[in-house]
This record gives C-alpha cells, structure tokens and sequence, in this order.
C-alpha cells in the first residue's frame, strides 16, 4: 500500500493487530529487511514496515525533508497513537529522533546496528567507502557502485548465510542508487540527538554485532552509556546486518522490549 503523506508517497504494509511496532530500515535497503520480524511479530502485534523516501518502492526526494518526521507522518496517516520505533543503522538514528521530537509517539526504541549521526564522523576508512560508491556510481553507473557495497567488510557476516545474503541481493539489486548520485536533501533533528541522549525518556535496546565495524560497536558502547536504562545485546558472530543474521535472537530481544514498553 502506499501513503501520501509529508509531501512524498511512501510505500507500506501493515500486518496483524495489536499495540504497534514500526520498522524503519537502514541506507540502501528497503523494508523488505524485517521480513523475520513481521512473520515473528504479527500474529500479535500490528506490525509496519516502510520503505523510506528514496528507497525500495517509495518516492525519490524532491527537496528538503526529515526521515523521521516521515516516519511520524506515516504513524499519524495510520492513525497510530503510540509504538515501539526500531530502526537498523541510519534508521536507528530516526528512531531517536522521533523519540525526542514526538515522545508521545514513541512507547520504546529498537536499536539495530544503529548510528548516531553527526555525533560520530565516519572514520577514514568509510569515508573513503562512501566516495568510492559515489565515484562508481558517477563514472561507471550505479551498478558499478553496488558491486563495491556488497563486497564491503560490512557485511563480510552475512555474505556466509546463504538465506540473509539473496534477500540482501535483492534489495542492493532494486536500489535506484539515488542517494549516491545527489547530495542528501535529508535533514535531521535540531538539536541533534547524540547531544540529547540523557534525554530519551523511554525503554531502549541497543543491539550491535561482534563481527560489525569498530566504528558501529562504538556507536552502540555510546547508546547503551547514555541512553537511561537502556539493554544491551552484543552478538559475537553478528555483523551490521544482525536482525538478518541472528533474526531469532534479535526478534526475542525486541519482544522483551516491546512486553516492556506496553505492560
């Protein structure tokens, strides 16, 4: 289905009833990432997956927009009071900021890999991965900069798991390279979440992977830290893609949370 909403069209499902759980997917992928989640959750949850603007099915940018006011946007189309928000890499940095710009919104965040925004540049090493993909992508065309991405050390981890590593190709396969050949129109949150961590006011679950990049294990010592109460699942085998590598003990982590957010 699709929502007109924000002055974009995004496309969704929504499956099963019950109190609300959002996914919200990372950079290149689609909502197609939390297909083990959606068969986990829906028979007793009412369960949203989206493909953020200029991903999967959804509209391309036509100028400037925030993802998580996106995100809040589709709960309101949806007639949505209150959920548990769990994001996976950039879309965990979203769900912070729905939290701390509409706490009402939000019952609890999931947080999968996630980032932190400006508060943590990329290291030297994805900062030169990033101009790679953008050059390919330029010079040689998007499929040349999404050879790089899926041979990249990030998701070495789920290269090995025949299963997660196909439905990965697919979504890598169906992303229009959008945002590797424009500068991001995305805006995010002011104040920026990683100066208002203290703030988040509700359950969190930070989940990170032994085998992911020091960069995003940092991240996550960052999230658990500061954010008051928060879980903390490291998965030693697990790289940036955990909830499709490991997607049952990530799915029983989350359903802790989610029992958490709306006892």
């Amino acid at each position: 289905m699709f929502a007109d909403i924000n002055g974009t069209r995004l496309y969704f499902e929504r499956q099963g009833s019950g109190p609300t759980l959002l996914f919200i997917h990372g950079t290149t992928l689609d909502h197609r990432m939390w297909r083990r989640q959606v068969e986990a959750f829906a028979s007793r949850y009412d369960v949203i997956t989206y493909d953020a603007r200029g991903f999967g099915q959804s509209a391309l940018p036509t100028g400037a927009f925030c993802h998580y006011q996106d995100a809040g946007a589709l709960l309101d189309h949806l007639g949505v009071q209150r959920a548990v928000v769990v994001g996976h890499s950039s879309g965990g940095l979203y769900a912070l900021e729905l939290a701390l710009a509409r706490p009402e919104q939000v019952a609890a965040c999931g947080l999968i890999c996630a980032g932190i925004g400006a508060g943590a540049p990329f290291p030297a090493d994805l900062q030169l991965l990033v101009a790679q993909l953008r050059s390919a992508a330029a010079e040689r065309g998007v499929d040349a900069a999404k050879a790089i991405w899926r041979s990249c050390s990030l998701f070495a981890p789920l290269r090995g798991i025949p299963a997660a590593r196909d439905e990965f190709d697919a979504m890598i396969a169906d992303y229009s390279g959008w945002y590797w050949l424009h500068g991001s129109p995305a805006g995010n949150l002011a104040p920026p979440v990683h100066e208002r961590l203290e703030s988040i006011a509700v359950p969190a679950l930070v989940v990170d992977g032994g085998r992911d990049h020091a960069y995003n294990n940092a991240i996550a010592d960052v999230l658990a830290a500061r954010i008051p109460g928060a879980t903390r699942l490291r998965l030693p085998q697990a790289g940036h893609m955990a909830s499709m590598e490991e997607p049952a003990a990530v799915t029983r982590a989350l359903a802790e949370l989610a029992e958490v957010a709306f006892a």
